[in-house]
């Protein structure tokens, strides 16, 4: 039987720490994230941190119809606002928001 390949990638920047290109941390931060991982259909991601969700939605939308994306934050907040950006988007099938500490 085929072994699944697994891969991982850990993107960690000090907050509040300029970006190469002059972007805020953030807009950076989820730029060379998503040139960096090349979502792929069928991909499962999970997101730390998540916050309001956009690298979630944004690999979701690749990753879709059968993948899975999942983002983790502790605030309510950064949680419910995604979720319904999912659902206007089409992508509530392929991604989940948990509130949670990770």
């Amino acid at each position: 039987m085929p072994q699944k390949k697994s891969s991982s990638l850990l993107f960690e920047q000090e907050p509040g720490a300029p970006v190469k290109n002059g972007r805020d941390t953030d807009a950076g931060a989820h730029t060379m994230l998503l040139e960096e991982f090349s979502p792929k259909p069928g991909m499962k991601v999970l997101d730390i941190r998540s916050g309001l969700g956009n690298t979630v939605l944004a690999i979701a939308e690749k990753a879709k119809p059968r993948g899975r994306n999942v983002g983790v934050d502790l605030s309510e907040n950064a949680i419910t606002k995604p979720q319904g950006k999912a659902r206007r988007e089409g992508l509530d099938g392929v991604t989940e928001f948990r509130l949670g500490d990770a």
